[in-house]
Parts: C-alpha cells; sequence; structure tokens
C-alpha cells in the first residue's frame, strides 16, 4: 500500500491545487461581493476601520478554500485513484486500491493484477498525463466583480469636501521635514519609522475623511500621537533629574535648561547654582542635596551618579573647580541632548499639522458672520480710561449698540481663593443711559475673593500655572500659541 501511495502522490498534490483553485475564485467572489456593500456604504457613512475589514477578507479568501478542501472537499487517495481511471487505464487504480485495502490476504490474481498497476505507474508519469482544469465561468465572475469594487472605490463619497487641496502645502511640508530627518545621522531609524508609521496613517485617515471636522480630528490625533513620541525621545536619567530640580525654586532654572536640552547653557546655570548656594540658608542647601541624594538612587546610569555626587559636594562646599563643572556639565549635557533631533523634527511637523488645522478651522468659518462689526450695521466700537481697575467708555455705531473696554492702574487686585467654594458677591454699576435711568447688577461669583496682591505678582502666578499646564497636558500647537500670545499681551 505504501508504494501505491507514494505512487500516486503527485496526482493527488494536482488534485489538491484543482481543487483550492475553484474554491478560491468561489469564495473570493463572495467576499469581494461582501466589501462591494462595504464600499458603497462607505460612502455615505464614514468607517475607520474599512481597510481592517478588506484586509481580513483577503486572508480570507485565500484561508477558507483551504479549510474548505481540507476538511470538506478532502482529496484522499480513492478519489486520486478513481482520477487515475479516468485518464484511461479501466478501473485498474481502483481496483488495486480496493485489493490493498483488504484486511484478509490476497489471492494470486489479486496480487498479479496489483503488481501490473504498480508497473504502469512506475512507467507512466500519471500525474504529467492529468492536466488541471481551471474554472471559466467562475474566472470570468471574478473578473467582473473585481473591476466593479474598484469601479465603486473611485466614486467620491456621497458630499465629499474637497478639503485635502486646501492643506496640501502643509502636507508636503510634512514630507519635507520627513526628508530632512532621513538624512539626519543622529535620528535612529526606530525613531523615523515610529513618525513615518503616524504620517503614514494620517494620510490615509485625511483620505477616508469625508468633512473637514473628520479631516480635523485626524490632524488633532496625529499632533497628540507625535507629541507622545516626542515625550518618550526624552533620556530616562536626564528627565528624572529635570523633573526633581524643577520641585525646587533654586534648581528650577537648571532644571529648565536640562528639559530643552540646552547643552550651551548648563554649564553656565550649574556655576550660577553653586554661586547662588553662597547666600542660601542651611536649610535650602539641604533640601537640593537632598534632592540630589534622591536622584543618585533613581537614576540608571553610573556615570550620572558619579557626577550627581560631585555636584553634591559642590552645593555643599559652594564652590566648583573647572574640572569638575566640565565633567558634571559634559554628562548632564550628554544626557539631555539625546534624542533632540527626533523632537525638532517632531516640532516642525507639528507645526505644519498646527496650520494645516487652522487652514481647515478658516475656511470652516469663512461663511459665519462678524458679529462684533465694523461700526455699521452692527456694534459700534468705543475707548475710554478708568482707574483704580474700573474702566468705563462709550462707543456708537448705525444699527447697533456701542461696546469699549477701558483700563485701569491694577495697583492691586485679589488672587484666586476657591477653598470651599464659597459665594462672593460683587456689585456692578452700570451706566446712565439716554433715560436717565442706571442700571446695576449684583453678581455671584464661585470662590472667596483671596487677599489683595499687587497686579504683577497674581499675573506672574497665572502666568506660571498656565505654562505648567501646558507642558503637563497633551495642549495642541496652536492652542500653545494662544495662551502665550494672550499672556503677552496682558504684559503690555
Amino acid at each position: 500500500m505504501n508504494e501505491f501511495k507514494r505512487l500516486l502522490r503527485p496526482l493527488r498534490i494536482k488534485l489538491f491545487l484543482e481543487s483550492y483553485i475553484n474554491r478560491f475564485f468561489l469564495v473570493g467572489s463572495i467576499f469581494i461581493l461582501i466589501s462591494i456593500i462595504f464600499e458603497i456604504i462607505s460612502k455615505f457613512v464614514t468607517m475607520p476601520y474599512k481597510n481592517i475589514i478588506y484586509n481580513s477578507f483577503l486572508i480570507l479568501s485565500f484561508a477558507v478554500p483551504f479549510f474548505i478542501v481540507i476538511f470538506r472537499d478532502r482529496i484522499d487517495y480513492f478519489k486520486t485513484a478513481r482520477k487515475c481511471d479516468f485518464l484511461g487505464y479501466n478501473e485498474r487504480f481502483i481496483t488495486s486500491y480496493e485489493i490493498l485495502c483488504k484486511d484478509s490476504n490476497i489471492s494470486d490474481i489479486e496480487s498479479k493484477v496489483v503488481s501490473d498497476t504498480l508497473a504502469i505507474a512506475k512507467s507512466e508519469d500519471i500525474s504529467k498525463k492529468y492536466r488541471i482544469t481551471l474554472p471559466k465561468k467562475l474566472i470570468l465572475i471574478f473578473t467582473v466583480i473585481l473591476i466593479c469594487f474598484f469601479t465603486v472605490g473611485f466614486v467620491k463619497p456621497y458630499g465629499k469636501e474637497d478639503f485635502e487641496i486646501l492643506i496640501n502645502n502643509q502636507l508636503e511640508a510634512i514630507d519635507e521635514e520627513i526628508s530632512k530627518a532621513e538624512k539626519n545621522e543622529l535620528i535612529s531609524k526606530e525613531e523615523l519609522k515610529a513618525v513615518k508609521e503616524q504620517i503614514k496613517d494620517l494620510k490615509k485617515e485625511l483620505k477616508n475623511s469625508v468633512k473637514k471636522e473628520q479631516g480635523l480630528e485626524s490632524l488633532e490625533k496625529a499632533e497628540q500621537e507625535l507629541k507622545k513620541l516626542e515625550k518618550e525621545s526624552y533620556d530616562s536619567n536626564a528627565k528624572k533629574i529635570s523633573d526633581t530640580l524643577s520641585k525646587n525654586s533654586n534648581t528650577k532654572r537648571l532644571a529648565d535648561t536640562i528639559k530643552n536640552g540646552d547643552s550651551s547653557n548648563i554649564e553656565r546655570e550649574i556655576s550660577n547654582l553653586i554661586e547662588d548656594t553662597k547666600g542660601m540658608s542651611d536649610g535650602e542647601k539641604d533640601e537640593i542635596l537632598s534632592d540630589l541624594e534622591n536622584l543618585k538612587d533613581e537614576v540608571s546610569s553610573d556615570e550620572i551618579k558619579d557626577v550627581l555626587e560631585e555636584l553634591s559636594n559642590a552645593v555643599s562646599s559652594s564652590s566648583i573647580s573647572d574640572s569638575s563643572l566640565k565633567k558634571i556639565s559634559g554628562s548632564i549635557s550628554k544626557a539631555s541632548s539625546k534624542g533632540n533631533s527626533i523632537r525638532k523634527a517632531i516640532k516642525d511637523i507639528n507645526n505644519d499639522i498646527s496650520k494645516a488645522k487652522n487652514q481647515l478651522s478658516d475656511k470652516n468659518n469663512e461663511n459665519t458672520s462678524n458679529n462684533s462689526g465694523n461700526g455699521q450695521d452692527n456694534n459700534g466700537k468705543g475707548s475710554g480710561n478708568g482707574g483704580q481697575n474700573v474702566g468705563s467708555s462709550s462707543g456708537s455705531g448705525t444699527s447697533g449698540n456701542g461696546r469699549g473696554q477701558g483700563e485701569g492702574n491694577h495697583e492691586e487686585i485679589y488672587t484666586r481663593d476657591a477653598i470651599n467654594k464659597n459665594d462672593t458677591d460683587i456689585d456692578i454699576e452700570g451706566q446712565e443711559n439716554s433715560g436717565g435711568d442706571i442700571s446695576a447688577t449684583n453678581e455671584s461669583t464661585i470662590g472667596n475673593a483671596g487677599e489683595s496682591k499687587p497686579y504683577s505678582e497674581v499675573y506672574n502666578e497665572y502666568r506660571q500655572e498656565a505654562m505648567q499646564s501646558m507642558d503637563r497636558n497633551n495642549i495642541p500647537y496652536g492652542m500653545r500659541d494662544l495662551v502665550t500670545d494672550y499672556f503677552s499681551k496682558l504684559e503690555e
């Protein structure tokens, strides 16, 4: 029996392949039909995982026929023997197969029949005599359905807004930044690959987006993902040093310099810190020494641990040699500057993404009426000066109401104190109108009024809180500029 199976094995493999081809075109046609339905639906409804679904269908188109042939259309040696007889061997092979499958001993005549069949199988290459029959009708149906699928794919989605052309310049700028990064030897292949994957995903999502709002969401998502990569690029030891030192006001400037990877100024800030320790109290110096001691346990680099020990000695003695200063600043600079190149590339790309977002936002609002007006058919504008934190003004405009703004001396204002969420009553006095009436409003705000402080101190507290919040949270780059501009205007 083993010899018989060995001789029939090539034909069996050929039959398996023939069966698989038939099943593939049948199953493939079914999955393409389902894909067409999904593609038509996607023209009206956004399907973010459409490509994943199509890839799954493609894999199933190859896998399902295989399992069907293995478990359902099983090509065994009985079927193979029957195929051999169809080639003109007058049931020699099926007879020999049945004889060999008998449990009892075979007779001389049966033995002679088997021997004769084996001799034929050895002398003739039966598998070559058998030609695989292709399912022409199925192939034609498969081809037509596939053409229909691609045709539907090229149809523009219903309500598709051609917003990509609006941000084409920004997308080209992103490609240029990628090209620059590819030429930068300081950027590793892994870092570059991660950035490229994010941009590739962004372009796919933009292509699949129907509305500008969806395009904005895709840009926002890419911006946040790139920001995560930017954070991950920081050296862990440098990050720990920066985070720990930033909590102490005496070492915050050094911490910020390390965080920004400003290696050219790290040496100067270390020197300034040592100089400042001469005027510090013992408690302030002990606090710095405690932070440095904790850092030695947290960092993983032996080199960084050594320089932290030297920095502790310098702080303790309020003096540092030139050689020690260069060693400490060199080691910390090396760690802090790691990833500077990829971070710069990511920031440049995110700036382009931010511009693209602003471009889409501007186009979304281009038909929105300007409610503030320009002095005609809207609200008029006026200006005035006031004192003691109260501004007054008047303005006029055609078919509109006057609006103005005043500026006080801001000598002292109240800080925010929202403890216990107590209410604070505030009387807001109105101005006399043309009829001689004066309106007054009593408002209740959330939080205590707090203490009265100079304006500059309160302003600096709010500004510092806002800047720290932007560092901690995933604030879009465009929004960062708005916040910075807001506080810059307050300084004017």
